[in-house]
């Protein structure tokens, strides 16, 4: 897989990951429900297979994610006892390991993400805007052109009506004895 279709697909997965969130476990994993047709009516048919690809991949951490057991299995210290000799071992590292707090890492970049991602929704709002004007600009200019008899069928005369600045022109022109 080309890298350039690849990153392409990852943008449009972010773009169209669903607002709707569900908890997959009290660990607080959060996940985004993503709309795979609407990447896919997106993107030419040559990248469908990528999209394919992409999703399966997703599809496989998602399960694996949503397997994994609320709680983690408690440790059997006895069965290490029975089974290591050395006096005082499995004690000592049962201690260690109680002592230690595994939590999750403090989330720092959402916040940051979010202010990104309305200052881009933002700037892609002003630049529809901004299109859509120049859209409509653009198809009074051509509603004016079509509406304009043929320029096999108009006159001198009628052409001069229109253009009055054409006129003026024309006549200092020719008051000045400019003939170019």
């Amino acid at each position: 897989i080309e890298t350039t279709y690849t990153f392409s697909i990852l943008l449009l997965f972010l773009c169209f990951v669903e607002r709707e969130e569900r908890n997959m476990s009290s660990k607080g994993f959060v996940a985004k429900v993503v709309d795979w047709a609407r990447i896919s009516s997106r993107l030419p048919h040559s990248n469908l297979s990528e999209v394919t690809l992409v999703q399966e991949k997703y599809n496989a951490a998602m399960t694996r994610l949503s397997n994994l057991p609320e709680q983690q299995p408690a440790i059997n210290w006895e069965s290490y006892n029975k089974s290591i000799s050395y006096e005082g071992f499995v004690e000592k590292q049962k201690d260690i390991y109680t002592s230690k707090k595994f939590t999750y890492p403090e989330d720092t970049a959402s916040v940051a993400i979010a202010e990104d991602e309305t200052a881009a929704l933002n700037h892609a709002k002003l630049a529809i805007a901004a299109a859509e004007q120049n859209i409509a600009e653009l198809e009074a200019q051509l509603a004016a052109l079509n509406s304009e008899k043929p320029l096999d069928e108009v006159t001198i005369n009628e052409l001069l009506e229109n253009k009055p600045e054409w006129r003026q022109k024309f006549r200092k022109e020719i008051e000045a004895g400019n003939w170019d």
